[in-house]
């Protein structure tokens, strides 16, 4: 009965008095469940507990469009996988997508106009799903499988597209040089799914006043940078970008600064000792930008002035990104520059290591293939509840603060 029990306060709790159910937040013990024996419209009845709770796998009634999936404690949730969404397209906000505005495309699909309808029926291919779009209809929900793409562009997105692409890998299988995906613009708005593949360019390009929104993506192993942003606007949460042999993120200081939101990412191993000009992040930013909660390690860079193998901030303004973590990159005069630029970083972590052996942030296997760049118990009190925060998630979608303070980087601790 304790689970359903806390369901009901965490339900309940701060509901006005007049709700039959109302629990006092101040005295939760004082709390007790509702018993039952059927579901109403006012009860979702838990079997075989027989208590009322406000959802549960089967009895979503009381979920509403912002939190329309039910979650293991029988409270509603936003939606975390495209399988907790009727539409099975699951946005980035924890919205499930209108059916009417999705379309449907498949790894084998149709190059037939009016395809892409309904899930799972005539699906359409890749490229002629981005035909499809236009106006409200403007979701592209990739089923999970393996899409090549051709041609100097790649997929390229002319009209305002959200490309669901969980589970799915978007490569060069299609032959030919150039980017993954392409954006010119417009907006492209991509929720998780692997870029990789390009064979002598960036895996995701953006240029003339786009916007770019990636969410729970990877993109990995690509000739030039993972994300090349000209003259755009870059949002980049929950993502992880590696082993993209020209750097990590760009944003070329020949176009137009713009604003970006980079939070919750893992970006490591990019760049080439011997070529590369940017290791992690090497970024042309203004308006309201946000740079915080980032992991930035183990990058590479050349050896030169005005070069970092971790960050480089370029902008006209006056900015601080807090809660970074930036360890181990190399490049840059001396080989150990990890932050340079007009950006400050006061309340960031930031340090070399010089000799390539040491783990001084204890993540759980630097090492590994893939390393995983998550803290462990042993991370050290610089890094680990290190500031204050409220109410934010990382980059496994699990809360912080937990133990009332955030972790620096993108991975708040779970403790047991």
């Amino acid at each position: 009965m304790r689970i359903a029990a806390v369901a009901v306060v965490l339900l309940f709790a701060g509901c006005t008095k007049e709700n039959p159910y109302y629990c006092d937040p101040a005295m939760p013990e004082m709390c007790q469940a509702p018993t039952c024996t059927e579901s109403t419209d006012e009860c979702v009845c838990l079997k075989p507990d027989n208590v009322c709770v406000q959802c549960t796998a089967d009895d979503k009634r009381n979920c509403s469009d912002d939190k329309p999936a039910c979650g293991e404690n029988h409270v509603c949730r936003g939606c975390r996988a495209d399988d907790d969404c009727s539409s099975s397209a699951c946005i980035e906000d924890g919205r499930c997508a209108d059916a009417a505005n999705v379309v449907y495309a498949s790894a084998m699909g149709a190059s037939t106009a009016g395809c892409g309808v309904q899930v799972g029926v005539n699906e359409c291919s890749l490229a002629q799903a981005a035909l499809e779009v236009q106006g409200p209809r403007n979701i592209i929900r990739l089923r999970p499988g393996t899409y090549g793409v051709s041609g100097t562009a790649g997929q390229e997105f002319t009209k305002p597209t959200v490309l669901v692409a969980r589970g799915s890998t978007i490569n060069r299988g299609g032959g030919g040089n150039g980017a993954i995906l392409t954006v010119s613009g417009q907006s492209l708005t991509l929720i998780g799914g692997t870029i990789t593949g390009a064979l002598a360019d960036d895996g995701v390009q953006c240029s003339a006043n786009g916007t770019l929104r990636i969410h729970e993506a990877l993109i990995t192993d690509n000739a030039e940078s993972g994300i090349e942003a000209d003259s755009c606007e870059v949002t980049l949460s929950r993502s992880t970008v590696t082993l993209n042999r020209g750097g990590g993120v760009i944003m070329p200081t020949s176009g137009t600064a713009k604003p970006v939101n980079i939070t919750n990412n893992f970006i490591h191993n990019n760049g080439q000792a011997a070529t590369s000009t940017v290791g992690g992040l090497s970024l042309f930013i203004a308006g309201t930008s946000k740079l915080e909660f980032n992991t930035v390690v183990d990058n590479n860079a050349l050896q030169a002035a005005g070069v970092s193998g971790g960050i480089r901030c370029n902008t006209a303004a006056t900015y601080d990104f807090p809660n970074n973590l930036v360890y181990g990159n190399n490049g840059g005069l001396g080989n150990q520059v990890q932050l340079i630029g007009d950006c400050t970083f006061t309340a960031s972590f930031q340090l070399a290591d010089p000799t390539g052996t040491e783990n001084i942030p204890m993540f759980v296997a630097p090492n590994a293939t893939p390393p995983d760049y998550h803290l462990t118990a042993q991370s050290p009190p610089m890094i680990r509840d290190a500031v204050d925060c409220v109410g934010l998630v990382d980059f496994d979608g699990q809360p912080r603060p937990l133990n009332g303070k955030c972790d620096l980087g993108a991975d708040e601790l779970q403790r047991p």
